[in-house]
């Protein structure tokens, strides 16, 4: 979703993303063993170039939505929805939140807080291919 308008959010949005810098990784996935920032290095990375363009993000919960609005001062804006994980309890609800907002974040301002691994960790397969397929490294 978005506002009629987004001229001026989009000049701003390209004059912001000339002034940024990738967010510094600031730590390890134990289980991965890769490096990312987390969400207070992403935060920190965006908000003070954003704010001194008139942007500014918000963040807020919808059912089982987390909507993230990226607004500008003329009051333009533009929306990004992700669904919430299903979550057994409050804790699993925190870490879900705080990765949908971290990646959310990441895709409206055009930055990468994370180790590129080409795909490798999602197309891991648990158990052997059945069908000894060759065409596993695209």
């Amino acid at each position: 979703m978005q506002s009629e308008t987004i001229g001026k959010l989009a000049t701003a949005l390209a004059k912001a993303r000339g002034e940024l810098d990738h967010p510094t990784r600031n730590k390890v996935n134990p289980h991965f063993k890769n490096s990312y920032a987390d969400l207070t290095a992403v935060l920190d990375a965006v908000t003070p170039t954003f704010s001194e363009n008139g942007l500014a993000i918000i963040q807020m919960i919808e059912g089982d939505t987390l909507v993230t609005t990226l607004t500008h001062s003329s009051g333009e804006f533009i929306t990004q929805a992700a669904n919430i994980p299903p979550n057994n309890n409050a804790q699993q609800l925190g870490s879900a939140l705080t990765y949908l907002r971290r990646y959310t974040v990441q895709a409206l301002a055009a930055i990468a807080a994370d180790d590129d691994d080409d795909g490798a960790a999602a197309s891991k397969s648990t158990k052997n291919n059945a069908n000894n397929s060759k065409d596993e490294d695209w």
